[in-house]
């Protein structure tokens, strides 16, 4: 686990491309998650490279190894819900519950990190 379970993640919607927010239900090990889905999901070259900040630099550094330039923690999570459009209609992913990917760049010379997800196949999970 790296970042704390109960603090939800501002993203940026990748359908509707609104702000909201991403809570992270339960941190997953690597064998929790379908081999399938696993080998599509190990090649991070299609993901949209993120904000790299400092803060998160420091966040990352005390809570993975060094040399390690980016990983990857497979989540359940659940996007808040919200809207788009001039009539306010609910976008898709509001309340969406489904295994998340999220993959975290570090790049140690710069001293920068980004965070960057990709949502995988909707899962059934009790949220109370």
């Amino acid at each position: 686990m790296i970042l704390p379970e109960q603090k939800p993640l501002k993203i940026t919607c990748p359908v509707c491309e609104r702000k909201t927010k991403l809570f992270v239900l339960k941190f997953l090990e690597t064998y929790d998650v379908p081999k399938e889905e696993m080998e599509v999901l190990k090649n991070a070259g299609d993901i949209v490279p993120p904000y790299m900040e400092k803060p998160l630099y420091n966040l990352l550094c005390t809570r993975v190894k060094p040399d390690l330039n980016s990983t990857m923690n497979p989540t359940i999570s659940k996007i808040k819900s919200h809207r788009i459009g001039l009539f306010q209609k609910r976008c898709t992913l509001s309340d969406l519950v489904a295994r998340v990917f999220l993959y975290y760049f570090i790049d140690h010379e710069k001293q920068l990190a980004g965070l960057t997800f990709r949502i995988g196949k909707e899962v059934q999970y009790d949220t109370k």
